[in-house]
């Protein structure tokens, strides 16, 4: 991700591991949603 996160934004990180203790850069970025991104829903 090389750009600012939006107010906002939803971002799904996800880790291969097992316990919080082993976090160090390791996510893999799944989904990245910005406000902008989504359409009026017409419902």
């Amino acid at each position: 991700m090389n750009y600012k996160f939006p107010t906002a934004a939803f971002a799904k990180i996800e880790f291969d591991i097992k316990s919080w203790n082993e976090v160090e850069k390791k996510g893999v970025l799944k989904k990245f949603i910005r406000p902008k991104d989504l359409q009026d829903s017409k419902e």
